[in-house]
């Protein structure tokens, strides 16, 4: 070919030149608006407390066979870049879905093997300690779905692949409807890699938008597009 292969360095650089910018309008695309009663966009003025909870609030998931990118930027850490100045932002986990989660998604894929899922008794502080969040917020954005542990390729009997259920959690479905009882503002954001079942959780929410797994970029233009 004209034009050498580049290899080492040379190669990196070259791939992660435009990496972030291409991720960012590939995330800003594939974002959808499930629901929306008027709530969206957000324009919380000064002062006003957002909550951001959930066990894919602080983690960036991209899906199988995703690699390992330099840098992610999370939903919490998309919220807090845009509120700098504008709004108070506060966080808490809510729940886990796995005990052996990684929260690297390639590592999720690969190299986990039996998925030991958290049972309820076990995620009771942390919906305790969200409730307590979210009771001192003005509007809280939840963010659920899976993980990569939880829809991915069955590699052998002891590397399972998808959940028979297409429900969430039964911890995150609990955090949903312990949030909802606050009757609070509640956006639902959703980060998952197929399709899921609301039920009748779906009422609780304000607004729901589904994010898949929008790659590195998924913060930032999860924050562009909520406020």
């Amino acid at each position: 070919f004209e034009v050498p292969k580049p290899t080492g360095g040379e190669a990196l650089r070259r791939k992660s030149e435009r990496s972030p910018e291409l991720a960012l309008e590939s995330a800003r695309q594939a974002m959808v608006l499930l629901k929306n009663n008027g709530i969206l966009p957000l324009d919380p003025g000064a002062g006003m407390k957002v909550a951001v909870i959930g066990p894919n609030s602080d983690v960036c998931r991209l899906g199988s066979r995703s690699g390992t990118p330099e840098k992610t930027v999370s939903l919490l850490e998309g919220i807090r870049e845009l509120s700098r100045g504008r709004f108070e932002v506060s966080h808490a986990k809510g729940c886990i879905m796995a005990l052996n989660d990684t929260n690297d998604s390639y590592l999720n894929w690969r190299h986990v093997n039996e998925v030991n899922f958290a049972t309820l008794p076990e995620n009771r502080p942390l919906i305790e300690e969200a409730i307590s969040v979210a009771r001192d917020s003005d509007i809280v954005i939840l963010a659920l779905g899976e993980s990569e542990l939880m829809r991915r390729e069955t590699l052998g009997a002891n590397h399972l692949g998808d959940r028979a259920s297409l429900r969430l959690t039964e911890s995150q479905e609990e955090l949903a409807r312990q949030i909802g009882l606050l009757e609070k503002p509640v956006i639902l954001f959703l980060f998952h890699g197929g399709p899921m079942v609301l039920g009748e959780l779906e009422a609780a929410f304000d607004a729901i938008v589904t994010g898949h797994y929008n790659g590195q970029e998924t913060g930032t233009a999860a924050a562009e597009l909520l406020f």
